[in-house]
């Protein structure tokens, strides 16, 4: 049975072999590690190297047999090597994307809504200034959190893009 990775449990396992800094080049390291898939084959595995300064994109061809281990090397930056690992990425397929476009443009509604209320409350006469400052404050905080709901949306959004078009 092969699987597309984009679609599988949670079977895949990393197992950090050796972290080795680049004598020539302070804050690069090469991480050498084996990704393991226990329960199914998987065909063209896609996952994410992390550390404290990046996120590096891998994606490998072909099918990798269940119960077998596979050998990968990424080099890396980062100011604590300590941070650097492997992540499986679980993208379904484009429908998945064609919903976080979805999901971006009606927060993007909602964000200019609030943007709107905010000009208006602004506007608006209050019968004290500790009322205005009040009134003002609440549409601050939540045009606030949506914009940062905006901004994690559009970093998944981007974060899925480089694997389904890396060369763009």
């Amino acid at each position: 049975m092969i699987v597309n990775v984009t679609a599988q449990l949670p079977t895949f396992e990393f197992e950090e072999l050796e972290i080795i800094e680049d004598p020539n080049r302070p804050g690069y390291y090469s991480y050498i590690f084996n990704f393991c898939d226990n329960a199914f084959s998987v065909e063209d595995p896609r996952f994410m190297v992390v550390s404290d300064l990046e996120k590096k994109p891998m994606q490998l061809t072909g099918v990798f047999h269940s119960d077998n281990c596979y050998g990968a090397v990424e080099k890396i930056r980062a100011n604590d090597p300590d941070s650097i690992r492997a992540e499986l990425v679980f993208y379904e397929d484009s429908n998945q994307i064609d919903n976080f476009e979805e999901k971006i443009d009606k927060m993007t509604a909602e964000v200019d809504k609030l943007r709107q209320e905010l000009k208006i409350t602004m506007d608006t006469n209050y019968p004290t200034h500790q009322a205005y400052i009040d009134a003002t404050k609440v549409k601050s905080d939540e045009l606030w959190d949506a914009r940062k709901q905006l901004q994690h949306l559009n970093a998944q959004y981007y974060e899925m893009m480089s694997f389904y078009h890396p060369e763009e």
